[in-house]
């Protein structure tokens, strides 16, 4: 035991070694990860933490701003800890993630305020878990106040619904480079003079009609992630009358698009997907429950030479759909996460003169196949035997639960098999209701996955040593006062 106790402690002493400027860079490079990974609220504070290290660490931490940009308001308590963080990050730009629910009205003003005192430095902003009155009075406060630093506008809620109030307020931020927008029945006007910037756009229960799609990309020219998790078929009464303009869209810009297909999609869907031109495009997922003619939607993308990364989540593989995957030859990187007749993307095409010489996915480096249930899993064989010989072996990802090692034996020498727990994410975040919402109804009833689920967790709070069964026992503002100054 003494060797690895010697070893931890020649570690510690070689990180307080470290020149401040280098070890205000690793942190910072962690308070920029967690603001650009965290889609819920962190319990604990990055900075607090730091400061409990050592009394150096503590110096360090309280003299640079930029570890003090992530402000997070999720209880009443938070109201009034946020102008601590908020004058300790300046002049730095900060981001706020606010959880509206639990908030009392006079919380929800007086956070409001706050921003438009410091509206020159606000950079994220973040709303979760409010209902529609709230939105309308933080969006009517927002709206009459110039934000010259916000960049990333982030709302969602199962309680909101979309309305005109919202739309004035994102509409006119020429600073916007990232937006979500995640409600009940959105109406979202999908172009805005002011969005020259915007790469990001994650818009939940939209189907933009072609010409919303048009007006999205002369707007927003340099959009590179477009993330629509939950379409909804809207036929409008142009569209049955014919007096639509049919252009195609000039979409080079992006470069990842994921889509779910709904549950009212239709086998001659005429949505405004098949206009987009994405020649540039390098990840395309698609989300689905038994959704045919993805192929109908794509095949005229202009994506095959650039796509690398193809994910297809909760679908049917049909023989016409299989022709046009094979022709995407770029494909470095498959995922099949509950996909069904997987093996015709093995298959020759279905009609002779469509036959061609190169195999399907000749690029192909990884595979994760990842079905409902235990399937047959030759056809992955079938399709890496027709790769050149002079080939590195494929990574081939498949559940453990699934397939023992045994049943792997099939697959020829030229795959490296790894048994995973659990289905690779998307490259997206995630919500709960990605990529189909279930009906507030049906919570806690049997259908629910979760009824029986226990959400008790245990949190460990260093300095006192003490293990705490509930999260509401974790108090993280510890030592608040001595770093920040009074609460009062």
């Amino acid at each position: 035991m003494a060797e690895p106790q010697q070893s931890l402690s020649d570690a510690v002493a070689s990180i307080s070694t470290l020149p401040n400027e280098l070890l205000q860079c690793i942190f910072g490079i962690v308070v920029h990860n967690q603001r650009l990974d965290d889609y819920g609220p962190y319990e604990e504070r990055f900075p607090l933490r730091l400061t409990r290290v050592c009394r150096s660490w503590e110096s360090l931490a309280i003299a640079a701003p930029c570890l003090w940009t992530t402000v997070l308001i999720k209880y009443g308590g938070d109201v009034h800890n946020a102008p601590l963080f908020i004058n300790r990050a300046d002049p730095c730009s900060f981001d706020i993630h606010i959880e509206i629910q639990g908030l009392s009205l006079r919380d929800t003003e007086t956070i409001g305020n706050l921003l438009v005192t410091n509206a020159s430095r606000l950079r994220t902003l973040k709303l979760t878990d409010f209902t529609h009155h709230e939105a309308e009075t933080f969006t009517n406060l927002l709206s009459q106040t110039a934000w010259p630093a916000l960049e990333v506008v982030d709302f969602k809620s199962d309680m909101w619904s979309m309305d005109n109030h919202v739309v004035p307020f994102v509409s006119k931020l020429n600073t916007l480079r990232s937006l979500t927008l995640k409600g009940r029945m959105l109406d979202f006007q999908t172009s805005s003079p002011a969005w020259s910037n915007l790469t990001y756009l994650n818009v939940r229960k939209l189907h933009p009609r072609l010409a919303q799609l048009q007006e999205l990309f002369a707007s927003a020219p340099q959009l590179k992630t477009l993330y629509l998790p939950c379409l909804e078929r809207i036929i409008e009464q142009d569209e049955l009358e014919g007096v639509v303009d049919r252009s195609v869209i000039d979409a080079s810009s992006l470069r990842t698009l994921s889509v779910g297909m709904g549950h009212n999609g239709e086998d001659d869907c005429s949505c405004p997907l098949s206009y987009l031109r994405m020649p540039n495009l390098e990840t395309l997922c698609v989300n689905g429950i038994v959704y045919r003619t993805v192929g109908n939607h794509f095949s005229r993308s202009e994506m095959a030479d650039s796509l690398t990364t193809l994910r297809l989540s909760h679908m049917d593989i049909t023989s016409s759909d299989a022709t046009f995957y094979r022709t995407l030859h770029n494909v470095r990187r498959l995922e099949l996460i509950a996909t069904n007749d997987a093996d015709l993307l093995s298959q020759p095409p279905v009609l002779a003169q469509q036959a061609t010489s190169i195999p399907p996915f000749p690029s192909l480096a990884s595979i994760a196949y990842f079905p409902d249930t235990r399937e047959d899993i030759s056809w992955l064989g079938n399709l890496t035997r027709e790769m050149a010989p002079d080939r590195n072996p494929i990574l081939v990802e498949v559940l453990r639960r699934h397939y023992a090692e045994d049943l792997l034996n099939e697959l020829p020498p030229k795959t490296n098999i790894v048994l995973c727990t659990d289905p690779p994410g998307a490259d997206f975040p995630l919500d709960e209701d990605d990529p189909f919402e279930m009906d507030p109804s049906e919570w806690g009833s049997e259908d629910d996955p979760f009824v029986d689920y226990e959400y008790d967790h245990d949190w460990y709070y260093s300095d006192e040593e003490e293990w705490y069964g509930h999260e509401d026992d974790f108090d993280d503002d510890v030592g608040l006062e001595d770093i920040m100054g009074s609460l009062a």
